[in-house]
């Protein structure tokens, strides 16, 4: 038969049973952003998943410290003040030395430029310089219409050293007319001081080879202030004179060639001649 317990006593043995389990913490609220708006769970479960872990690597970075190689001596200071604050008294020495050096310069170019004039003026002579004045033809004094018997030049020779003289020993010259002799005859004996200027009267005679030509005759019986058209006629003439320069401590000895082409429009004593060019060579 059951047994039945009052009241009390069920009160009484419930008393003595554990007490319940305490309740679950409340649940944190979601983490918001700075903007308000909830965290993508997306990205914390990549983030937590297995696979992610596998791809995170550890990286070591070194950085490399400064580094002195070498601190320089104490003498490079030195060096660089007295760069910097030069002493006045090596600044003064170098001038003088820089003035030394120009002076003794100014001096050697001073000598070779003397040393160069005067070689020029007394060491290196130039040859004489030849120039015509008048050509004429000398007939006999009884008739004009005989043979010519020389025809008369007139030569101007310039000496153009300033201190040299020159002396011109006998030389022989010629005329010509188209390439034909017409008179030889010989260059006079003549001394010429420096920067001289004289003129000098030659005869050459008629060569018997050659007749007069006749444009030549014509010519020479027109006087030079004739009014009617003059005819121009070229003449050469041909010279070769052994010329002596004397310098102050030598002579030197040349044999001097001059070829002269001339023009005239008429052979009387007065006309002059047109146009000429002369060309001297010394061996």
């Amino acid at each position: 038969m059951e047994e039945r317990l009052p009241p009390a006593a069920i009160a009484a043995n419930t008393n003595n049973d554990p007490p319940p389990p305490p309740p679950p913490p409340p649940a944190a609220p979601p983490h918001t952003t700075t903007t308000g708006a909830p965290n993508d769970e997306r990205a914390l479960q990549r983030l937590q998943s297995p696979s992610h872990h596998q791809r995170r690597k550890t990286y070591i970075i070194q950085i490399p410290k400064d580094q002195i190689y070498r601190v320089p001596p104490p003498e490079n200071a030195e060096i660089m003040n007295q760069y910097r604050n030069p002493d006045p008294k090596k600044r003064g020495r170098c001038n003088r030395c820089v003035c030394w050096i120009f002076l003794v310069l100014v001096v050697v170019a001073l000598i070779a430029g003397a040393m160069a004039a005067i070689y020029d003026l007394t060491l290196n002579p130039k040859a004489p310089n030849f120039a015509i004045k008048n050509l004429t033809i000398k007939y006999p004094k009884k008739s004009s219409n005989s043979h010519p018997t020389s025809y008369e030049i007139l030569l101007e020779v310039e000496n153009p050293n300033k201190v040299n003289c020159i002396g011109y020993e006998e030389g022989n010259v010629w005329i010509l007319f188209k390439g034909n002799v017409l008179g030889k005859g010989e260059f006079p004996v003549l001394e010429q001081q420096g920067k001289g200027l004289d003129e000098v009267d030659m005869l050459l005679a008629v060569s018997t080879k050659c007749k007069l030509p006749k444009e030549i005759k014509q010519l020479s019986m027109k006087s030079s202030k004739s009014k009617k058209k003059q005819r121009e006629i070229s003449f050469s003439l041909k010279m070769s004179v052994r010329v002596k320069l004397k310098t102050w401590i030598s002579t030197k000895s040349l044999d001097v060639s001059v070829m002269c082409d001339f023009v005239v429009t008429s052979l009387a004593e007065d006309a002059d001649v047109k146009s000429q060019k002369c060309e001297t060579v010394d061996s």
